[in-house]
């Protein structure tokens, strides 16, 4: 198999990848199979590695991100959700992101359609810091117990929230999301189709964490510097904007492997 087919063949297989984690940790898959909120209870103590919101009684880990939130209004430190971010960071960045994330995945399906297609703004890509410091940590923490519920809480606009259980629920006949909730994911659904994963890229505080991963984790793309020939292949070929050339281990970086094209680019596992 020449170079292209195997570059084929990986792009392929993270796509199976993205489904099947897509289905996995869709807690309304769980009820659909009859899985009851007590068997669930058992390990929604343990965090997912990635968004993957615990409202429905039907999830089956947590979410990072929420467990955060609710430990800073509580004023304690989330030492299981920090601890599962490190790990998770350290060992693979936002290799996560790309191939494990279901929103990740709804977000490059939808930008398959074929509409016109605009770069995200880079002041724009500073937005998941800003959401990380503000509305995980310190706002809950200032505001305490009754951040529940406003403005000044992660998960009440949350899209993945919105998207991984709100939406279901509204199939299955129970209650509406929040109108907050609503607007924001009708505005991120439709910005899906016209940028690559705007979620990720301005929103996402578990994309923030991963994103400053990169610069230390295992997992990294290399480039043969020696045999490089400044053909831009990989700079035209990245959908996420990133330039492989001027910074490898950038924190926008989700791993689709579409750099790989270019033959003097690939998949790093380094201890150094």
């Amino acid at each position: 198999m020449g170079d292209s087919g195997k570059l084929l063949n990986k792009i392929t297989k993270r796509r199976w990848w993205q489904l099947g984690f897509l289905i996995a940790l869709n807690p309304f898959v769980y009820r659909v199979l009859n899985v009851t909120a007590a068997a669930s209870s058992r390990t929604r103590y343990m965090c997912a590695p990635i968004l993957n919101c615990h409202n429905c009684p039907a999830a089956l880990l947590a979410c990072p991100i929420g467990v955060m939130a609710q430990a800073s209004s509580i004023h304690v430190f989330p030492f299981v959700a920090v601890g599962v971010l490190l790990v998770g960071g350290v060992l693979a960045g936002r290799f996560l992101c790309g191939w494990v994330c279901p929103i990740g995945t709804i977000q490059e399906l939808l930008y398959k359609v074929h509409v016109p297609k605009f770069g995200m703004p880079r002041p724009l890509r500073y937005g998941k810091y800003l959401v990380l410091g503000l509305l995980v940590i310190a706002l809950p923490y200032i505001l305490g117990e009754k951040s529940y519920g406003t403005a000044a809480y992660v998960c009440t606009y949350c899209p993945a929230s919105t998207m991984m259980w709100g939406l279901p629920r509204v199939l299955f006949g129970m209650s509406w999301p929040s109108l907050t909730a609503l607007i924001v994911v009708g505005i991120t659904l439709v910005a899906m189709l016209f940028t690559f994963r705007p979620i990720c890229g301005v929103l996402c505080p578990i994309g923030a964490i991963y994103g400053l991963a990169n610069r230390i984790s295992f997992l990294s793309i290399k480039i043969d510097r020696e045999k490089c020939n400044s053909c831009n292949k990989c700079v035209k070929s990245c959908p996420a904007g990133v330039n492989p050339l001027e910074d490898p281990r950038s924190a926008d970086c989700v791993y689709c492997l579409e750099c790989l094209q270019c033959d003097h680019l690939k998949v790093n596992l380094r201890a150094d």
